[in-house]
This record gives C-alpha cells, structure tokens and sequence, in this order.
C-alpha cells in the first residue's frame, strides 16, 4: 500500500448531461452545432474530497442523487465535466454486478480478463486464482460460462476477484449485499483486513448500518451536491432526518390510518411534567413539529436519576411528551446506540402493543420503558422518536443524541462478548462415560 499521501484526490468535480425531449430533437443538436434544444442535468457539481489510506468512505443520498456517478468517475468510466481527480495505486471496482464479465466465457477466464482490466498482470493474477475461486466458492461451476451463473454467482465472483487482489483503492456499488448471510460476513472480514492493510475503500449505498460499522467517513449527495462530509453517525443521522422531510411533504395529513382505543400507558398523574430537554450541538432534530419530546430521564433501579447503569439493573426511559397539534394517532420508541453509532436495542409502543391513541391539542403524556440493561461497559446515548404510524419514517418528532450514559462494568467479572449478554441457562448432560 501507498503510505503518507492521499490515495483519492477529487477537485471540485462536475459531471453534466445533456437530453433531449424527443428524438427528433437530438437529431436535430447532432447535426446543427448551433442548435440549443438539448435540455441539461448536472449529475454532480462541486464536490471536493481527499482519501488517505485506511479511509473508508460510505456514500449516501436518495436515488438519482450522483452516488453511482462519482464512483464511475473515480473509477475512469466517465469523464468529468468539469474538475478533476486523481488516483494513486492500484484499482479494483464492484460497480455494476458482472458487468465486466463476458457471459459466454467461463468464471476462470472472467478472472483473468477482469483483474487484468483492474491493471494486474498475469503472474499476480495465476498467484492468486486458486484463492480467489475458493473465496468465492465456485469450484464446481469456475469453469462453466458465466452466463450459467446466477446473480448470487456473479456476485461472488465479482467480489472475490476484486478483493483477493489486495488493490489500494477498493469502489464498491452495494453489490456485496447480493448473496446469502454467510457470504456476507465472509466479506465483511475480507474488508476489514483491507483496512488494517491501509486500503482506501468507498461504498455507495442504502444501508446506513453498513456505512456505520464499516466507514470512518461518510458523504451525503442530494441532487448532485455534497450536503454533509464527516462523521458517518452525523452524516447518516442527517439523511434520516432528509427522508423523514421528505415523506411529511408528500403527506401532511396524517396517513388515513383508523384511531386505536387501546389504553395509553402513561405514569402516574402524581410525577411532574418535565420540560427539561436542552438542545447541545450533538443533537439532530427534526419533524413536524406537531408532537414534541419535552423532557427525557434515565432513572436507576431506585428511581433516581443517573448517568451510570450497573450492569443487570432495571432502568427506567422517561419520556415527557405534548401534543401542539390534533393528533389521530402516535407513538414513541427509542434507539440505544453505542459509541461508534450503532443501534443496538429499539423499543417502541407499537411493538409493545401499548399504543397512544388520539390525542388533542395540548396532551401531556409521560411514557415509560422499564427494563434490565445487560449492555458490554461503554458510553451509550438515547434516540427517540414520535412518530405517525409504525409503518412509516414520518415524526412528530425525533432526537438523535438526546442523552448519554454509561453502563458500569459487571461486579462479577464476567466478560461481555458482542453488543450484549443476554441471560440464559446452561445445562450440561453426560451421555456416555469413557472408562
């Protein structure tokens, strides 16, 4: 790997179409230069980005926002209209699935011609093809023609030899979420150690839990533009916030759903409404505004406020809520992230069957969630959520980075493997005894 100086240079980059209505009218600006009738779409336009070694850049944004573009562009399959980029070492892309195969060739050939069109030579590609087939897992059909393969095959294959060659730069177009769940951890521990090796690595997609566990940085596209560069949890937090705009625009009368009349769950009538949630510079809210969260606690198994969680303990997530506007019917829930922006554990009272029926201008509700955290020690913060109906990104309200706290390392020692522990019981049964 290329050590101490950027991998991936793009220099105010913008890549513009131009189309025409009919085809009458492309004839027509083909053959006469003077002709203005084509119409023009920048794909993107003003986007500046550096890529050390070891960055992994997760690319969101809706369809059509220049997510697949930019890495055509990077990849040399397009030109730019405008800027420039540079690359420094060598090359692999995954951008359409088998796109570069030759379907009435067999996988071992496809092998040879796609690492070689990635700049490997042949000896470099004969020291890794046996490799490279059993990653992918294709030994029984490797020499069949492609076109035999299913997608799930193709992906494979795609994968494998893009990834077994070890190139410095890595471009990825969401395909390695094509094939079954084995595979894909397969991959993922493949990309990983690209990473540790310094690979410069950058993925186009949907999946905002992919960009969060596998991405050091993350960049949204909305209409070609760069909107947000930086931290992946901020960053993905910002395009959450982009949808649940988006969808209140297409509907903002509610969506038609008929009312519940199953008893709110609420604290007693004694407990005093807070209105004590501050706004700090790590929250991001949006939301209709119809329904605000005016308060949040995290209470202790004594029912005092905390900071600290003991592992195992009962905690209780108090949620102060008011109703500005008619509303036909709401919920609330809440993600637990840990540090690195993961969602951990969800909650809601749709699932919990604790639903908050219809509530008029100036409702007061206080909802609570009670339940044991057996959480591994770390920082952890709170994300909830007012929302419409279950079955939509549409929120009265929603909080990321609300509140933080920590959860305590176990009295008894025990390690914690994973997110969680979950409680369980082991029994062990001798069936036969060896004399």
């Amino acid at each position: 790997m290329i050590i101490n100086t950027p991998l991936v240079e793009v220099r105010n980059l913008g890549k513009r179409f131009r189309y025409y209505s009919n085809r009458w009218q492309r004839l027509r600006g083909s053959l006469l230069s003077g002709s203005n009738h084509a119409q023009e779409l920048w794909a993107l336009r003003g986007i500046d980005l550096t890529l050390h070694p070891g960055t992994s850049l997760g690319i969101i944004g809706f369809n059509g926002s220049g997510k697949t573009t930019l890495l055509q562009i990077i990849a040399s399959l397009l030109k730019p209209t405008e800027g420039a980029v540079s690359i420094r070492g060598t090359l692999a892309t995954l951008l359409e699935l088998g796109s570069a195969f030759q379907s009435e060739t067999t996988g071992r050939e496809n092998i040879y011609v796609s690492a070689g069109l990635s700049g490997f030579s042949r000896r470099d590609i004969e020291n890794k093809a046996e490799q490279i087939i059993a990653f992918s897992e294709l030994e029984d059909f490797i020499d069949r023609p492609v076109k035999h393969y299913s997608s799930g095959m193709l992906m494979r294959l795609a994968f494998a030899t893009a990834i077994s060659v070890e190139p410095d730069i890595l471009l990825i177009d969401e395909v390695f979420a094509v094939g079954d769940m084995a595979f894909q951890h397969k991959c993922t521990r493949k990309l990983r150690q690209l990473q540790e090796k310094g690979a410069t690595i950058v993925i186009a997609t949907h999946d905002m839990m992919a960009v969060k566990s596998l991405c050091n940085l993350a960049l949204l596209l909305d209409h070609g533009k760069a909107i947000s560069l930086g931290n992946p949890e901020d960053v993905t937090n910002r395009y959450l916030s982009l949808i649940a705009e988006k969808i209140a625009l297409q509907d903002t009368n509610g969506n038609g759903q008929s009312i519940s009349s199953d008893p709110v769950h609420i604290a007693s009538a004694q407990r005093d409404f807070l209105e004590s949630l501050v706004e700090t510079a790590k929250m991001h809210r949006h939301g209709s505004g119809e329904g605000k969260i005016r308060g949040i606690q995290i209470l202790n198994s004594t029912s005092q406020p905390a900071e600290m969680i003991s592992f195992g303990e009962e905690a209780t997530f108090r949620f102060h809520i008011e109703y500005l506007e008619d509303v036909a019917e709401s919920g609330i829930g809440f993600y637990v992230r840990d540090k690195y922006g993961n969602d951990v554990m969800g909650i809601n009272t749709f699932e919990e069957k604790k639903d908050l029926g219809s509530r008029k201008k100036g409702d007061r509700l206080i909802v609570e969630f009670k339940l044991r955290l057996y959480l591994r020690p770390g920082s952890y913060s709170v994300s909830p959520g007012l929302s419409y109906h279950r079955s939509e990104a549409k929120y009265l309200d929603w909080i990321d980075n609300s509140l933080f706290f920590q959860m305590d390392r176990p009295s008894s020692g025990r390690e914690v493997y994973g997110f969680m522990h979950v409680p369980n019981q082991v029994t062990v049964q001798l069936v036969n005894k060896a004399e």
